[in-house]
This record gives structure tokens, C-alpha cells and sequence, in this order.
């Protein structure tokens, strides 16, 4: 998408065959698959835990997932992928266009996950800043404990209303 920051600005001018130096990569979280987890992604941050299901596919590994892929549009990256491992993994997907079906809200979270303050699950929030810091929100008031929340939002985002 192309956007006005200067990390946008100076994506949209790499060309096939440019080098690129990647001083960070990786999250800042650490990762279990331990216990029942719950993935909320916004938008391009659904790239993350599409990597994360694809590795467990790889592994053989069936942990339990849950995502809420939360995108403006009806247009969901990786929605097709994502369905067939679905099926493959038995991991419920539940796609919130906000174009459609408005923002995510404390009451479609408990909805789609009425069990969500018994402690069992971990909770993975990415994506644009003003999402990230509104789901960890909404998640708190439905009686998540904060150490089982983990985030990673993408700094210099811009958001539009």
C-alpha cells in the first residue's frame, strides 16, 4: 500500500536487483506454543502469524490458534492460504472487515471467544500502533491478565480514519 512516510516513500523506490541492509528483524516477544493462542492482526500484521501457522504446518505441529484478522477491506492478504490450512490445522479464522462490519470491539472478542478471561490462552496482538494499543485495551476489560498480552506494533504507520 503505498503510503507518505518515509519508510513507505523509500520502499516504493526499490527497484529488482537493489541491495537492502536489514538492521532488525525478528520480534521483540517471545514465542510459545505452550498453551492456546489467540493472534489478532491488523491489517499487513496478519504477515507474522501467517509465517508463525505456516511453520507449525512445516513442523507437523498442531497447536491451538484462533485469528481475528481485523483489515479495512473485504480484500484479506493470504486469505486463501489461510483457509486451506484451516482445514488442515482445524484453527478457527474469523475476518473482521471494518468497511463491513465496523471495528473490532470488546463484545466481538468475547463473541468469537467467550472463554477468553479463564487464563488459558496467550495473546498476540500486530499491527498499525492506534489497533495494537485498542485491542490490548479491549482484551484488558474482558479480564486478560497484561502478562499473557504480547505486541508488536509497526511505528510510523500512518493511520487513517
Amino acid at each position: 500500500r503505498k503510503g507518505i512516510t518515509t519508510y513507505k516513500k523509500r520502499l516504493e523506490s526499490i527497484t529488482p536487483g537493489d541491495s537492502l541492509y536489514l538492521k532488525y528483524f525478528g520480534s521483540h516477544y517471545e514465542f510459545y506454543l505452550d498453551r492456546p493462542l489467540i493472534f489478532y492482526a491488523g491489517g499487513i500484521g496478519v504477515t507474522v502469524f501467517r509465517s508463525i501457522i505456516k511453520l507449525a504446518l512445516d513442523k507437523g505441529i498442531k497447536p491451538e490458534f484462533t485469528l481475528i484478522y481485523s483489515n479495512r477491506s473485504e480484500d484479506f492478504i493470504f486469505k486463501k492460504e489461510l483457509d486451506e490450512w484451516t482445514e488442515q490445522l482445524q484453527m478457527p479464522i474469523h475476518y473482521i472487515s471494518t468497511k463491513v462490519k465496523g471495528r473490532l470491539t470488546s463484545e466481538k472478542i468475547k463473541h468469537l471467544v467467550p472463554d477468553i478471561s479463564n487464563g488459558k490462552y496467550a495473546h498476540y496482538i500486530v499491527g498499525p500502533p492506534m489497533m495494537v494499543d485498542a485491542t490490548s485495551e479491549m482484551i484488558l476489560t474482558l479480564g486478560v491478565n497484561s502478562k499473557d498480552i504480547n505486541t508488536d506494533s509497526f511505528d510510523g504507520y500512518l493511520e487513517e480514519s
